[in-house]
């Protein structure tokens, strides 16, 4: 998680974090193993949100997702 909100010791200090704060929270339920249900029931998101993340949010984490 901290390699998400900050730049690395070497580069230049972002203004911004990489994730937002809600983004964060995410995935630190995802990494606790929790379900998707769940964590959209306990932020107060539609499971459907937590399953399918925006693209931007995908791209901020060099995430991608192979087409078949």
């Amino acid at each position: 998680m901290k390699a998400f909100s900050k730049s690395s010791e070497s580069g230049p200090r972002r203004e911004k974090p990489l994730l937002s704060d809600r983004e964060k929270e995410i995935v630190q339920l995802v990494a606790q193993g929790f379900r998707n249900k769940e964590i959209g029931e306990k932020l107060f998101i539609s499971e459907q949100t937590v399953k399918n993340p925006p693209p931007q949010h995908l791209d901020k984490l060099g995430v991608s997702i192979a087409s078949n």
